[in-house]
């Protein structure tokens, strides 16, 4: 079992700017996530205990996860627009007065035969040192900023982070992690079996829907979200909301504690798939960028959650990120 934070930990204020209460010492830091499809800069100041509002959130999609054909290895194209992307978070985050910027690194870079030299070019040509994270460091970190949010859970929360390269599913009570389960299938990696580059007809979904099905039920044999709350945290399920509430990139932060339905989730899906990638891209709330992936990360929840018995889920907006700030500052992460 693993601990998330010390017992206690009140709920964060996310409109105060910690620092020097009770003793404590307070970091302007900047936190980058290299995920398997985007890359997320946090820039907030935070202690051991609280994470301030944030002073700037950016996001660059450059698909890390997408390998070479039938390779394990990345891209040379996707490594030049994510060193781009580092060195311009490691300047943004200097320029907002960060005093440190971390960067962590998940299922891409984890599982490609070159990850070790992507680390090694992003502390060469942008200066950032870069921690890759094993499956359950990772759940440990996701559900330690979590549980920094509003809305938390008096009892169980099951928690389905599922991102570009991999997915975890994360069970917790209080400041326990109880379990962790680690697939590696994420949007970016169906994407390469399923490219969602146009409409799909019925006979195709269905196979897409049967292919994912088999390999999630599989996976989560035996495991139920009876009696936990399910929340969802990654950027395929947060666009699901974006699209039910036609919220833009400016509204996100709106989304948080928005509940959706397995049924609306069909609903959405069978609309999206029937579009075309150009008129997918026109979808109110729906990022451009992530017209052909929020199919396969659609899908991938939706099997999830029917292999569950799970039929809502409440989005969360607390997640990687602020838990990396967190666990930093107690002297847990680099």
């Amino acid at each position: 079992m693993l601990q998330a934070g010390p017992a206690g930990a009140g709920k964060q204020s996310q409109d105060e700017v910690p620092g020097g209460e009770s003793g404590r010492v307070s970091h302007t830091l900047g936190i980058l996530d290299i995920g398997s499809n985007t890359l997320r800069l946090l820039v907030a100041q935070a202690d051991e205990d609280l994470v301030a509002k944030p002073l700037l959130e950016k996001s660059w999609t450059t698909r890390l996860g997408r390998f070479e054909p039938s390779s394990q290895r990345l891209s040379a194209f996707a490594v030049e627009d994510s060193l781009r992307a580092v060195e311009e978070a490691v300047r943004l985050s200097k320029e907002m007065g960060a005093e440190q910027v971390l960067g962590v690194a998940t299922a891409a870079v984890r599982n490609a035969v070159n990850g070790a030299d992507f680390v090694q070019a992003c502390l060469r040509l942008g200066g950032l040192s870069v921690k890759v994270l094993s499956p359950e460091e990772e759940a440990l970190t996701v559900y330690t900023g979590f549980l920094s949010g509003e809305a938390r859970p008096p009892g169980k929360a099951l928690l389905l982070d599922l991102g570009g390269g991999s997915s975890e599913i994360i069970l917790g009570q209080g400041d326990q992690v109880e379990r962790v389960l680690s697939l590696n299938i994420g949007c970016i990696s169906l994407l390469s079996e399923f490219p969602c580059s146009d409409a799909l007809a019925t006979k195709e979904w269905e196979h897409f829907l049967q292919t994912v099905r088999d390999r999630v039920s599989s996976f989560l044999e035996g495991v139920s979200s009876e009696g936990a709350e399910v929340v969802g945290l990654s950027g395929s399920i947060v666009q699901l909301a974006a699209v039910d509430r036609g919220f833009g990139d400016a509204d996100v932060s709106r989304l948080q504690g928005h509940v959706l339905s397995s049924g609306r989730i069909r609903e959405i899906l069978d609309h999206l798939r029937q579009l075309s990638l150009q008129d997918r891209r026109a979808v109110s709330g729906l990022r451009p960028d992530r017209a052909d992936s929020v199919l396969t990360g659609g899908v991938l929840l939706q099997q999830v959650m029917a292999q569950l018995g799970c039929e809502r889920l409440r989005i969360g907006l607390f997640g990687l990120r602020r838990g990396v700030a967190l666990r930093y500052c107690r002297g847990e992460l680099f």
